[in-house]
């Protein structure tokens, strides 16, 4: 909802409200709106990393290749995948 709506645009409401959880519920695990957008924003990262940004490291394969496969993986995260903002 952060990436739909925005973060000024996205009360807790709304998202336990889309989730099917009390507001109380996502307060159990995160201490404010700020926390919940920060662990989203944490696990996007790591998810990027794990999907995309690896490929620059590859020892095994030439820097065409690695822009080539680096491509295509953002190709397929934010556009195939439903990451795009």
């Amino acid at each position: 909802m952060f990436r739909t709506q925005g973060y000024h645009n996205t009360s807790v409401a709304d998202i336990s409200a889309s989730c099917g959880l009390l507001k109380g519920s996502l307060y159990h695990y995160f201490p404010s709106k700020q926390g919940l957008a920060e662990a989203a924003l944490e696990k996007y990262i790591a998810e990027s990393w794990d999907r995309i940004f690896w490929i620059a490291y590859q020892d095994d394969t030439s820097p065409q290749e690695r822009l080539r496969q680096f491509c295509n993986a953002v190709s397929d995260y934010l556009v195939v995948g439903g990451g795009a903002v």
